[in-house]
């Protein structure tokens, strides 16, 4: 039961036979995470130590493969669990010269997302792939007479089939119930297939009911224990060794367990143990175990996973948190920090069965939203810490309140903004323990000033936003911490979008490359591939925006991060959206979407669904259609749509309407879609023959003038940002300056090669005021 093991125990169990068999030599040290639970180097973060990890595996794996070839099979990837996928994900690329012969096993309906993007990933390898499907007819009989200790007729044999579909399991459920049945003749058989019902839990039910009575309690006791069982515990737990043996033998006849090695027992099946597991009353079950916990915790103290689990489930507080915290933290050494943020939850609702102190919850919290932040899922790390604060606050505790408000300050393509309810709370926290945290709180005070970088980004508060970004910087730097400067240089980072320019965010992304690079920080890595890859794209210098985005994305890859993933995704559609392949687009940005929900991202892309649909009608002039598409964002207060559904009324003839919505004039928020929403308005602007709107926009998209609007996004792309300015200076009467400004967007036309947007300028050259042709 993969709730009951360990991180990556595939692994754990690979290397373990085979250390045992040829040794570990000069590899011992570096997988000591996987061999023997030992605490990590404690100048290892979490991103470099998974990186070194992964090497030593695929390096001690080759040299075993120098002296003989290996074979590895990882059986069942649908229970994988993310640190399993991770080194999956990277061994392969480890491995491509050695003589080592991988392969996996899964039932693939029972994959998860996550287990199906490692799949993805690794057939760009080309793998041999093996589809099993159901039997056909001859196959099914085959298997039929090989499983059946009697002669079986042909009609029960074409019942059979027409009944399981040719699926395997159902098959050998079959063929055994009806053994089992001993029918004497045809029409008996006929009955008893006819009684086999359609769910396989139904024939499991039959099947167990045949064991004694013992041997039924001892197999329920071994389905508490999980599908793989050491049957030294089941003795233990089951106190009659004679009795165990006696159950083992009779489940074994009935094909319900397998002997994988010497001591060891497995369900032949998930749905065999599960099955026997729900037919238990819950009373029952707790019971089972915490005699389970008991029995390992004598046996096998270091098993706290496994501990961790039983003791969660017999309902015993106490130690359900104290397991669930060190399995956690062995979860973290291993890298693996959604497991961790699982198991930390684990621990807070067994804190809640044994009703302990506020502050010791908060701590849990605190760990569980670290966890949480580090594996990219900001959605739910924020949420939680909304609750965490409002239990904090109570407490007039400042130094807990505080650590609660910057426990999103971590390296993240993203914002930590709370957008669910207002954020000034939080900034006022942060501020109020800036004002009166001890001098030698430094770390700490470092993370809070990160945290308004964060929480002020795209604010009324701007300087103070961008203050404490700079002053965030300079201590991060002081300290010599690789992981708060990284969180630093994220915070300086969310405070860069309101400046034209690109220097300031291309040096942001050096230095993160740069941090990431000498500390082994991949997540960190990826991120700075992001940032450079949105300045390059910024700039137009696609070609530079690509290499960018394969370094992020073999990164995402290799080490299963899904944000940078996500983004990844996003700038593929903008790739086709440029090359004029609206479909593809289209397509490409619902992958995106898909991918970014499952990530947990923030900043504001929970909207870019629809910004990428309308943008691709904009630029292919079917704006008109999207008129009901943005009605609804409109309707429940999407600040952006309110240029975007104003253009879209004009476009499609609702001026009226259309000068309604656009009545009402935020301010842009000064984030990466700035240019771009800034282009809608001006675009609305003309089509409503507003010119106090065009004069605005007109002066806030200038020194965007060598820009494609929207490019900076890494999302979208429409054109040349001075083709728009070229009509606004039409519509505003400055011929000169449109004639210049039309000028400059066929230079950048021309330097994207991009035929359509040369095109377009062309033609606004030819048909500008003083051109002889306009």
């Amino acid at each position: 039961d993969s709730s009951a093991t360990p991180p990556g125990w595939a692994w754990v169990e690979i290397l373990r036979s085979l250390v045992g068999a040829t040794g570990a030599g000069e590899y011992a040290q570096l997988l000591a995470p996987l061999l023997d639970d030992a605490d990590p180097d404690p100048d290892d973060d979490e991103a470099s130590g998974g990186f070194r990890l992964h090497r030593a595996v695929g390096g001690y794996l080759a040299g075993v493969a120098r002296r003989a070839p290996v074979l590895l099979t990882l059986e069942d990837l649908h229970w994988a669990d993310d640190q399993t996928l991770a080194l999956l994900r990277a061994l392969p690329s480890l491995l491509a010269t050695s003589r080592v012969l991988l392969v996996v096993t899964c039932r693939e309906s029972e994959l998860d997302d996550r287990q199906s993007d490692v799949l993805a990933a690794l057939a760009r390898l080309g793998p041999v792939r093996v589809g099993l499907s159901g039997l056909d007819p001859k196959a099914v009989g085959e298997l039929v007479r090989a499983t059946c200790v009697r002669e079986i007729d042909e009609d029960a044999v074409e019942s059979i089939v027409e009944r399981t579909g040719g699926n395997p399991f159902f098959v050998r459920e079959t063929v055994r119930l009806l053994d089992s049945e001993a029918a004497a003749d045809r029409a008996s058989a006929a009955e008893v297939l006819s009684r086999v019902p359609t769910g396989v839990r139904d024939v499991l039910r039959r099947r167990i009911s045949r064991l004694p009575a013992g041997a039924q309690q001892i197999l329920l006791q071994a389905a508490v224990i999980g599908r793989d069982v050491d049957v030294d515990v089941l003795v233990d737990v089951a106190g009659d060794e004679d009795a165990v043996v006696e159950a083992v033998e009779a489940a074994l006849l009935a094909g319900l367990v397998t002997e994988p090695g010497p001591g060891l027992l497995r369900f032949d099946h998930d749905l065999v143990r599960d099955t026997i597991y729900s037919d238990a009353s819950r009373l029952r079950r707790t019971r089972l175990h915490a005699a389970v916990a008991a029995v390992i915790e004598r046996r096998t103290p270091s098993d706290v996973a496994a501990l961790a689990h039983h003791y969660f489930l017999a309902d015993t507080a106490e130690k359900a948190v104290h397991y669930a915290g060190l399995a956690a933290e062995q979860a973290e050494r291993r890298f693996a920090h959604r497991e961790a943020a699982t198991l930390w939850e684990q621990a807070i609702a067994a804190f809640d069965r044994a009703g302990g102190d506020t502050k010791e919850r908060l701590q849990l919290m605190l760990r569980q939203i670290r966890a949480l932040a580090l594996c990219g899922d900001m959605t739910a790390a924020r949420l939680l810490r909304r609750q965490a604060m409002d239990a904090a606050l109570p407490l007039g505790d400042l130094e807990i309140t505080a650590r609660v408000a910057a426990s999103l300050a971590v390296p993240h393509k993203g914002m930590a903004r709370d957008f669910t309810r207002t954020a000034w709370e939080i900034v006022d926290v942060t501020e109020k323990a800036l004002m009166e945290l001890p001098e030698g709180e430094q770390t700490l005070r470092a993370s809070l000033l990160t945290t308004l970088a964060l929480e002020l980004e795209g604010s009324s508060s701007p300087e103070r936003g961008r203050q404490a970004s700079l002053e965030a910087l300079e201590l991060a730097r002081q300290s010599d911490d690789p992981t708060l400067l990284a969180a630093a240089l994220s915070g300086r980072l969310r405070q860069s979008y309101d400046i034209p320019a690109v220097d300031t965010r291309e040096s942001i992304g050096r230095e993160l490359l740069e941090v990431a690079q000498r500390s082994g920080q991949m997540a960190t890595q990826a991120l700075a591939h992001l940032v450079l890859l949105e300045c390059a794209a910024a700039r137009g210098e696609f070609a530079v925006a690509d290499e960018h985005a394969a370094a992020a994305d073999r990164l995402a890859r290799q080490y299963d991060l899904s944000a940078p993933a996500a983004v990844c995704a996003w700038y593929a559609g903008q790739r086709l959206m440029i090359a004029g392949d609206y479909r593809g687009a289209e397509r490409a940005y619902g992958e995106a979407a898909r991918m970014t929900e499952r990530a947990g991202m923030l900043e504001g892309r929970q909207d870019l669904p629809l910004i990428t649909t309308f943008c691709l009608h904009l630029v292919d002039g079917r704006a008109a259609e999207t008129v009901e598409l943005l009605s609804g964002a409109h309707r429940r207060g999407a600040k952006w749509t309110l240029d975007a559904y104003a253009l879209a009324l004009a476009s499609a003839g609702h001026v009226s309407d259309a000068k309604a919505v656009a009545a009402v004039r935020p301010p842009v928020r000064p984030d990466f879609l700035y240019e771009l929403a800034m282009t809608w308005r001006a675009l609305a602007g003309m089509l409503l023959d507003d010119r106090e709107r065009m004069i605005d926009c007109y002066d806030k998209l200038k020194p965007f003038a060598d820009r494609i609007a929207g490019a900076g996004t890494g999302v979208v792309a429409l054109w040349p940002v001075a083709l728009t300015l070229g009509d606004l200076a039409v519509r505003l009467g400055q011929p000169d300056a449109s004639r210049a400004h039309y000028e400059k967007a066929l230079e950048v036309a021309q330097r994207m090669g991009v035929p359509r947007w040369v095109e377009a300028a062309q033609r606004s050259v030819s048909n500008s005021p003083g051109s002889g042709r306009s």
